[in-house]
């Protein structure tokens, strides 16, 4: 999910800095935060009540600048009339338009997110529906503000209509008029004042009507179950009868019991007929290591491959710096010279991808004895200068 920068107040920028899934697109198709887009909605609004005060105020002022000048014709003899008392204006009274979808807009913008409700109103309402809305909202707007129709699915047309109504009510360029609703149910359910009692009580009426149909189902199931306890009762009355009745005319050399498997295998053992075999273990090898002393056989000496890889070196990097690093820490470990080391250590320069960086294979025999301790200080953090990248080597084998 892509996370955008809150792009602050009108003053400055954002005072938290927000970068992150809380920025939303806000008042006047801006990304804010939610701080910053209440904010700004709170100073638009006090602009709008200077506004209004303004215009009152001078309202208030026009009455009394034409009562001073007429006092002044009436002292200078100029009106011989009285002019007539101005009325005040009444105040404009705003126009309600009925309309579902605009009312849930205007009412639900200050609380719900942009893409929550753009995501409701394109769930909960049909294609027809928007389209009203859009048409209706087209008439209330001016000449130069349009809102385009959208083409293909009715799932992408809902969610587009949905987005355009919304921005047009959030625009505070643009003075709109209330909207009302006169069908509640066409309101989608987001919090208790939208709740519709009819459809609850509807649904509690029929919630009882399937707990009473299952009042009904369990006497239907305790019938069932005593016609299966009769039936089971009657099965086993003519069991035990037929077993009796077999009981009593079977012979004696059918009521003498049936030796069982490990009777007969017993039997057959000790007589004879079968062979008892044991069963042989298989051994394992021993294997011994000597380790006396005796100057007349010679032992080949064992010994082990290290293989390490060095790379991010500088491309001006010789051979036998290298070499020198890596032998001083294998002289170290084993208690022997560093020239000796030094020649016993083969090495391979690589063929790199780029010219930025050289790499080397190096490869050293050591005694068993000592092989996990030099693999460990060579493939340690101290033994080699900073930045250099070091890791075991596996070359290819042949074949």
């Amino acid at each position: 999910m892509n996370n955008y920068r809150c792009e602050g107040l009108p003053t400055g920028p954002c005072p938290e800095s927000r970068c992150d899934s809380t920025v939303k697109l806000g008042l006047g198709d801006l990304m804010l935060c939610s701080k910053c887009d209440s904010t700004r909605r709170d100073q638009e609004r006090l602009q709008q009540q200077n506004v209004v005060q303004t215009s009152d105020t001078a309202r208030e002022e026009v009455p009394k600048q034409n009562s001073v000048k007429d006092a002044q014709k009436h002292s200078k003899g100029e009106c011989t009339r009285m002019a007539p008392p101005v009325k005040p204006a009444a105040p404009t009274k705003p126009m309600l338009v009925n309309c579902e979808v605009l009312y849930f807009m205007q009412n639900k913008s200050a609380l719900l997110p942009f893409d929550s409700i753009v995501t409701i109103c394109a769930d909960f309402y049909t294609c027809s529906e928007l389209e009203e809305a859009r048409s209706l909202l087209t008439e209330l707007l001016p000449q130069s503000k349009r809102l385009p129709r959208h083409t293909g699915s009715d799932d992408s047309k809902r969610r587009k209509i949905a987005n355009d109504l919304l921005k047009v009510c959030l625009d505070p360029n643009l003075q709109l008029t209330t909207f009302c609703s006169t069908d509640i149910r066409r309101i989608p359910p987001v919090g208790l004042e939208h709740v519709d009692v009819c459809s609850l009580l509807q649904e509690v009426s029929a919630l009882r009507a399937e707990v009473r149909s299952f009042v009904s189902l369990r006497a239907e199931i305790s019938d069932i179950r005593k016609d299966l306890a009769d039936v089971h009762a009657s099965s086993q009355a003519v069991t035990e009868t037929m077993g009796t009745s077999a009981s009593v005319n079977a012979p004696t050399s059918v009521l003498q019991t049936t030796p069982t498997a490990a009777q007969v295998l017993s039997a057959s053992v000790q007589s004879g007929a079968i062979q008892q075999t044991s069963v042989m273990t298989k051994r394992k090898p021993i294997t011994v290591v000597g380790k006396a002393t005796n100057k007349k056989l010679k032992v080949v000496a064992t010994r082990r491959r290290i293989n390490v890889f060095v790379t991010r070196l500088s491309p001006d990097t010789s051979d036998n710096d290298v070499i020198s690093c890596a032998a001083e820490t294998v002289a170290e470990i084993c208690g022997t010279r560093l020239s000796d080391v030094t020649g016993s250590i083969h090495y391979e320069k690589l063929v790199t991808k780029h010219q930025s960086y050289s790499s080397f294979w190096l490869s050293c025999v050591v005694e068993p004895d000592v092989y996990d301790k030099v693999v460990a200080l060579l493939m340690s953090e101290e033994a080699w200068p900073s930045g250099v990248l070091v890791r075991k080597f596996y070359p290819k084998r042949n074949g």
